[in-house]
């Protein structure tokens, strides 16, 4: 009798769990993906070093207000900020009310070779009235590098005789709208290539 009551007895602690952890479950669910609506607006192409916009956006659809309210974005990895800007940004917002919705501007510039993807993610968390819990909504945003606007290319004869001295020339040109800085150039040469000198002076015999 002992052991069929205490049978008993762990199934209905079982199931009280198990309701527990449901309702708490689908609380989150309806706070996460109903209540609050999160997301980034965009170019989903840019070309190479093109200053891009990204405009988060939140909305409360949701009859309660949302106190306490914290915004991530994450930028790309491969990215020029603005000055005073980091890749992690963290800002504490006002509480957001029933039927609120806001927009918040992150502008950066965007690296990488062409047809790469780079993703921006932002995520928002905070508590609603009268509950002890947080929730959070995340979203990502996906730009891709459309074209390199660099020239970069050699200039040299298509014949050459063997031990003869020539030269030849590395042109680069740039359609950017924006200054390249610190920029280097290295070279492989051909097997038994002898490097004399250049100009300007290499900062080693193959690289500027």
């Amino acid at each position: 009798m002992r052991v069929r009551n205490r049978f008993i007895f762990s199934i209905i602690i079982l199931a009280v769990l198990a309701g527990v952890i449901g309702y708490w479950n689908w609380q989150r669910n309806i706070y996460s993906k109903e209540v609050l609506k999160l997301e980034i607006l965009g170019p989903r192409e840019v070309d190479f070093l093109e200053e891009i916009e990204y405009i988060v956006k939140y909305k409360n659809n949701g009859a309660v207000r949302l106190e306490e309210p914290r915004l991530i974005f994450e930028y790309p990895k491969q990215v020029i900020l603005p000055e005073n800007r980091t890749s992690f940004q963290e800002i504490t917002l006002d509480d957001i009310y029933p039927g609120e919705e806001k927009t918040i501007s992150f502008k950066a510039r965007l690296l990488g070779k062409e047809g790469e993807n780079l993703v921006a993610k932002a995520s928002l968390s905070y508590r609603p009235k009268n509950l002890k819990a947080r929730y959070e909504s995340a979203t990502t945003f996906t730009t891709t590098i459309k074209s390199v606007p660099l020239t970069f290319e050699f200039d040299l004869p298509s014949k050459i005789e063997s031990g003869k001295n020539f030269t030849f020339r590395i042109n680069y040109f740039s359609n950017l709208d924006y200054p390249l800085a610190d920029l280097r150039i290295q070279v492989e040469y051909p097997f038994d290539f002898e490097f004399i000198t250049s100009a300007p002076k290499a900062l080693e015999r193959n690289e500027w």
